[in-house]
C-alpha cells in the first residue's frame, strides 16, 4: 500500500507535465526564443534596472520594447532597401531594353563562358518579355497573397507573444532564479552544473555571432567600398547578419559576385568572392567554435557539429540548442567516466605499500 501511495503522485506529476507539453507544444519554440534572448541580454538588463532605480515594471517594459526595436529595425531597413532595389532593377531592365545595351566587353571576351553570358544577357535582359515576366512574378495571385498575409499575421502574433514572455521573465527574473535554486537544492543538486553550463553556452553563441558578425561586416564592407560595390553599407550590414547562419555568408558572396560581374568588374568580383570564401571558412570552422570552446571548454568538433546539427534539426533556433545539447552530452560523458573510475577504484583498491 505505501508503494501505491508513492506511485500515484509520480504518475500524476508525469501526466500533468505531458498534458502541459501537449497544450503548449505550438508555443514551445516561441518560449525558447524568449528564454534564449533573456539569458543572452540579462547582464544588460540588470544594468538597465539599476539605472531605473529598480523600478521593475518600468525597467521590464522599456527593455522589452528596446529589444523589439533592435530586432525589427534592421529587418525593416533591409526590407526597405530590398524593395527599392527591385524597383531599380525594373528601371534598369526597361532602360537596357529600350537602348539595347550590350554586355560588358570584359565579360563578352572571357574564354569559354563569354559567349554563353552574352547569350543569357540577350535572352533574359534584352528580351522584352523579361520585364513582363518579372512583373508577373512580383504580382501575386489572390491565393498566394492571402497565404503570405496569413503567414505575416501569424509570425507577428508569435513575435508579440515572445515579447510578452520576455516581459514577464524580465519582471520576475529574480523570483524565477530563486525558485530554480530552491528546487535544484532540494531535488537535483547535481544538475546545477548543467544549468550553469547551458547559460554559458547560450551567452557564448550570442557573443560568437556578435563578434564574428561585426568583424566580418567591417572587413568585407571595406572591400565592398574599395571595389565600388553599390550600397556598400547595406551589403556590409547584410553580410554581418548572414554571418550568424553557418555558410550563409557564402551565398551572400555569390550574390555580390554576380552583381559585380554584371557591372563588368571581373577582377573585383573574383577578389571579393575569394576573400569572402576565406573569411567564411575561417569564421564557421575556427573562430565561432573557438569562442564557444573558450567559454565552456567544449571540444572543437562538438561545437562545430552542435551548430550545424542544431540548425538542421531545429531550424535557426538550433544555433543555440545544438551547442547546448552537445555540451550536456559532454558533461554526461565526463560524469559517466568519473563514476566508472570511482567504481573501479572501489572494486580494485590499490594495495598499501
Amino acid at each position: 500500500m505505501p508503494k501505491i501511495s508513492k506511485t500515484i503522485p509520480v504518475i500524476l506529476y508525469i501526466a500533468i507535465i505531458l498534458l502541459t507539453i501537449w497544450v503548449l507544444y505550438p508555443y514551445i519554440k516561441i518560449a525558447l526564443w524568449a528564454i534564449i534572448i533573456c539569458i543572452s541580454v540579462w547582464p544588460f538588463y540588470t544594468w538597465w534596472e539599476k539605472a531605473l532605480q529598480h523600478r521593475r515594471k518600468i525597467a521590464a517594459l522599456s527593455f522589452t520594447l528596446l529589444v523589439a526595436v533592435i530586432i525589427l529595425l534592421p529587418l525593416f531597413w533591409v526590407l526597405y532597401v530590398g524593395i527599392n532595389e527591385l524597383i531599380n532593377l525594373g528601371v534598369f531592365l526597361s532602360h537596357a531594353q529600350e537602348n539595347q545595351l550590350k554586355i560588358s566587353p570584359t565579360l563578352a571576351h572571357l574564354p569559354w563562358i563569354g559567349p554563353h553570358l552574352n547569350s543569357l544577357w540577350e535572352q533574359y535582359i534584352l528580351n522584352p518579355d523579361s520585364l513582363k515576366s518579372l512583373a508577373s512574378k512580383l504580382t501575386l495571385p489572390y491565393e498566394q497573397a492571402s497565404e503570405i498575409a496569413a503567414i505575416v499575421i501569424r509570425q507577428s502574433v508569435h513575435f508579440l507573444l515572445m515579447l510578452l514572455i520576455m516581459f514577464f521573465i524580465f519582471l520576475n527574473g529574480a523570483r524565477l532564479s530563486d525558485s530554480f535554486k530552491e528546487i535544484n537544492k532540494a531535488y537535483a543538486s547535481s544538475f546545477s552544473t548543467y544549468f550553469e553550463k547551458s547559460r554559458l553556452v547560450i551567452r557564448s553563441v550570442l557573443d560568437s555571432m556578435i563578434y564574428t558578425g561585426i568583424g566580418t561586416g567591417i572587413v568585407l564592407g571595406i572591400f565592398y567600398y574599395i571595389f565600388a560595390l553599390p550600397y556598400p553599407t547595406f551589403f556590409a550590414i547584410f553580410t554581418a547578419l548572414a554571418t550568424a547562419i553557418p555558410f550563409a555568408l557564402l551565398i551572400v558572396q555569390v550574390i555580390i559576385f554576380l552583381i559585380m560581374l554584371v557591372q563588368g568588374n571581373l577582377v573585383a568580383a573574383i577578389s571579393v568572392l575569394i576573400i569572402g570564401f576565406i573569411i567564411s571558412t575561417i569564421v564557421d570552422n575556427w573562430i565561432r567554435p573557438a569562442i564557444i570552446e573558450k567559454y565552456v571548454n567544449m571540444h572543437f568538433l562538438a561545437a562545430v557539429f552542435g551548430v550545424l546539427g542544431g540548425i538542421e534539426a531545429f531550424g535557426f533556433i538550433g544555433i543555440y540548442l545544438g551547442p547546448v545539447i552537445m555540451m550536456l552530452l559532454s558533461l554526461l560523458w565526463q560524469e559517466i567516466v568519473s563514476n566508472a573510475k570511482t567504481k573501479n577504484q572501489q572494486a580494485n583498491p590499490k594495495p598499501l605499500t
